[in-house]
């Protein structure tokens, strides 16, 4: 009689765990796509111990990519909007995505900062706030077919650079300028 271990034992190759590099895309992040993607941290394991998904994840819904095929490169490491700490490609992350449109407009209020996005469902939720006197901290806002991704970013660096955080509370701008 056969052990049935051995029966129902099945050889695999090192591709069916790690692809061989040659079969491993690498993605350079540039600037303006990670003004993408940067929104989406909402803390990092600097200041979160509870933070449990690594940056690239992010980067893997943006792009559509598969991550047990793809590794990113950043051009510039990304930020953290709760401490400030340099995120990089392996960081673990708090997804901002899986807060609804009002507490992640709750939530950038507490930190004090201004949210970009191109989310049409997040703009109405902030003009309703706006008309019933809800304060948040401002909403700048790019329609996803009129504003290309090179663009945003000079656009938002201006506003750093020119404005300060009190001149948008309560406020819904719409890019470009």
């Amino acid at each position: 009689m056969s052990d049935p271990v051995e029966r129902n034992s099945y050889s695999m190759s090192r591709d069916s765990f790690d692809p061989s590099p040659e079969k491993i895309d690498i993605i350079l992040i540039g600037q303006a796509f990670l003004f993408r993607a940067q929104p989406r941290i909402l803390s990092c394991e600097a200041c979160n111990p509870d933070a449990e998904i690594p940056f690239d994840w992010i980067l893997d819904q943006l792009t559509g990519r598969s991550g047990s095929t793809t590794d990113y490169v950043l051009q510039l490491p990304a930020t953290c909007l709760q401490c400030g700490g340099e995120i990089c490609e392996k960081t673990l992350v708090d997804d901002a995505t899986r807060l609804d449109d009002s507490p992640l407009l709750d939530r950038t209020t507490e930190l004090g900062r201004l949210l970009f996005s191109q989310d049409k469902d997040l703009l109405k939720v902030a003009t309703e706030r706006r008309r019933t006197g809800i304060t948040f901290a401002g909403v700048i806002y790019a329609h996803q077919l009129r504003v290309t991704i090179g663009r945003s970013p000079e656009d938002l660096e201006l506003i750093a650079k020119a404005t300060d955080l009190e001149e948008w509370r309560n406020r819904v701008e719409f890019l470009p300028f």
